[in-house]
């Protein structure tokens, strides 16, 4: 895992309240997740679904979780 990539999901984990475990989860079981791609935020919580199960968030924080992560994304591609 690239450093960029763990600052990148943790902030966003952080941004919208989200357990740091969530984000150690991700970086560990979705490499797809790499800080360079934006994820499809109407699709992307089905991609997540067995991740938010484990740590019990709702559908809804993967969905705001989604929206700080590919703004993350975008910031940094323009940068």
């Amino acid at each position: 895992m690239t450093h960029r990539r763990e600052v990148l999901l943790y902030a966003a984990a952080n941004e919208v309240g989200l357990p740091i475990e969530f984000a150690k989860l991700l970086a560990a079981e979705c490499p797809w997740l790499d800080g360079h791609e934006e994820i499809n935020e109407d699709f992307g919580p089905d991609l997540l679904v067995e991740q938010f199960t484990k740590q019990n968030v709702s559908r809804s924080q993967v969905k705001d979780f989604l929206y700080a992560y590919n703004a993350r994304v975008r910031a940094h591609s323009e940068s």
